[in-house]
């Protein structure tokens, strides 16, 4: 009995689950209707050419969402229309001309039947396959047209710094967004500003001296590192010596950044002018960068140099020279190539 009333609920639950699966599959048709009020759109902004980029680009993620519909919609009842052609064409071509055998009447009325079933199936799909096309027309026109503005804008020369009729709008600008910027509310503001500040100043104060720390020393440490491994020496030494000379980018970087996440941390500053200070200080690590690479390139150490200059002139060429005259850039192409040891270890 047991066994009965187990299988009996089983064949309702399979009967009640393959009607509702097969609902839960059938996609939804494409609103057409709101479609053709899309295209018709998309199309007016085209042709007009008064649409903005941004116009362009949410027209064109609602075309592409349209498109995605059409394509799933032309799949629809494939498999009963291929039924249908396959069934269509096994009866064969009606006979044409005078002197052909008439066809049976079973099989015309047969065809006939198959083509009223054929059509129907037919007309969603066509539809949906013309508006597939026309999306896809409409995406290739957007993409063209952002692609032709943004070429335009890429060729289109800006005014020149060089003229001096451009100068009082400069200045007017720059005021205006240094006005913006000391006008701006800072982050910390009204009476629980003090509250919070002073919780904050012990983390401004370790912010600020490590970074500072690390700003003026960081640069020597680096050096000094670079010479304690030279004394010791051994293999692999000038493997150590360039990845302890980044160092010389990396404590003095990190230095800038905790002066300005110090900085920050008062709450005295506001959003646009954080972003500010931190954009200084990834500039200043960029100036770090270019004096490491010229300090690799024309060094004064014998094992280290890149380009083999004599040593008056390749002394002239540093950041920290001694005061005098610059060099010409013929000079210092001309001076003569000194004849390094090779040292092997």
């Amino acid at each position: 009995m047991t066994r009965f009333f187990r299988s009996w609920c089983a064949a309702l639950l399979l009967a009640l689950w393959v009607p509702l699966a097969s609902v839960a599959q059938t996609p939804e048709p494409p609103d057409f209707d709101r479609w053709s009020t899309v295209a018709e759109r998309a199309e007016t902004a085209l042709d007009s050419g008064n649409a903005s980029d941004q116009e362009l680009t949410d027209l064109r993620e609602t075309v592409v969402t349209f498109r995605s519909a059409f394509d799933t919609a032309r799949e629809a009842n494939a498999s009963r229309i291929v039924s249908l052609r396959e069934q269509i064409a096994a009866l064969g071509t009606p006979s044409e001309g005078e002197t052909a055998a008439p066809e049976s009447a079973e099989v015309a009325a047969q065809r006939a039947e198959l083509n009223d079933q054929l059509s129907p199936l037919l007309v969603p799909v066509q539809r949906a396959e013309a508006a597939f096309v026309r999306a896809n027309s409409l995406i290739s026109q957007i993409d063209q047209s952002l692609r032709d503005r943004q070429t335009e804008q890429l060729l289109t020369l800006s005014p020149t710094p060089l003229n001096p009729a451009h100068w009082p709008r400069a200045v007017t600008d720059l005021l205006h967004a240094l006005s913006v910027l000391v006008d701006e509310p800072p982050e910390l503001d009204g009476t629980a500003s003090r509250s919070a500040l002073g919780q904050r100043i012990p983390q401004v104060v370790v912010l600020g001296a490590l970074g500072l720390v690390l700003l003026f020393r960081g640069w020597r440490w680096s050096r000094q590192i670079v010479g304690w491994l030279a004394r010791i020496g051994g293999r692999g030494f000038g493997i150590w010596r360039f990845l302890i000379s980044l160092l010389r980018i990396g404590l003095p970087f990190g230095g800038l950044l905790l002066v300005a996440q110090a900085a920050i941390r008062t709450g005295f500053l506001g959003p646009q002018v954080a972003d500010l200070l931190f954009f200084i200080a990834v500039l200043s690590g960029t100036m770090f960068g270019v004096r490491w690479v010229s300090e690799r390139v024309f060094s004064r150490d014998e094992d280290e140099v890149l380009i083999p200059l004599a040593q008056p002139a390749r002394t002239s060429l540093h950041l920290d020279r001694p005061p005098g005259p610059w060099p010409r850039l013929a000079d210092a192409q001309s001076a003569p190539l000194c004849r390094c040891p090779v040292h092997r270890r």
